[in-house]
């Protein structure tokens, strides 16, 4: 897949690639290789981990974590869901912050498995 083609299916997926793209100095490669590594990340798996086992500073340190990362990816959906989790923790709502992050799932795995079709 080409450059161009993967930057389309990342803007018809609703990530802001023109504002990531700023951010790398308009760096596609750059930007890309970034884009491609985020499937491979841990953390959002640590944090069901984390959830699972009321461990809720762990599970914010990597939530606050990824919303530096998504934001800095265009990722914007998922950068607003990990902000909203930062903000539960904040507040003491350890059920809200459970909640949030059952809810961003879903949308943690649709970008995942975009990100995947890019390597075939």
């Amino acid at each position: 897949m080409t450059e161009l083609e993967i930057l389309k299916n990342l803007q018809n997926s609703n990530i802001d690639t023109q504002s990531a793209l700023e951010r790398f100095l308009d760096n596609k490669e750059m930007y890309i290789k970034f884009i491609k590594q985020f499937s491979f990340d841990p953390s959002f798996n640590q944090i069901e981990e984390y959830i699972t086992d009321k461990n809720w500073e762990q599970a914010f340190e990597l939530a606050h974590s990824l919303k530096g990362v998504t934001g800095n990816l265009g990722m914007t959906a998922l950068f607003d869901a990990f902000s909203k989790i930062s903000v539960a923790y904040r507040n003491k709502n350890y059920s809200e912050m459970e909640r949030l992050y059952f809810k961003t799932k879903k949308e943690y795995i649709n970008i995942c498995k975009l990100i995947t079709n890019f390597s075939k």
